[in-house]
């Protein structure tokens, strides 16, 4: 199977943050990630993500891979086009969630 980029966070989830680990430190605002482990939420972040993607679509470092010719995407937000809508699913995890079980 041969597999391709769709996208990447900059631009499917976040269009001012290169990284995932910038949108993770940002959502801390002014304060920084002060009494929080930003690493292991970042970690579990990230694997949560990997987790609600579809089994063939992969974030990768900061770019989203999956099939070349993807198949349907029953039961996965697609977009007007019928196409993944990556941006939905990240934002169906609860970044918030994670971070409290890494509070100092």
């Amino acid at each position: 199977m041969t597999t391709t980029s769709y996208g990447t966070w900059c631009n499917r989830v976040a269009p001012f943050s290169v990284t995932v680990e910038q949108s993770a430190l940002e959502a801390f605002g002014s304060d920084g990630p002060e009494g929080f482990d930003l690493d292991a939420i970042v970690s579990e972040y990230r694997a949560a993500i990997n987790g609600a993607l579809p089994p063939s679509v992969t974030l990768a470092g900061d770019e989203f891979t999956g099939p070349y010719e993807p198949g349907e995407w029953d039961g996965y937000p697609v977009d007007q086009d019928g196409n993944l809508d990556i941006k939905a699913i990240v934002d169906g995890i609860d970044f918030w969630a994670i971070a409290t079980r890494y509070q100092h």
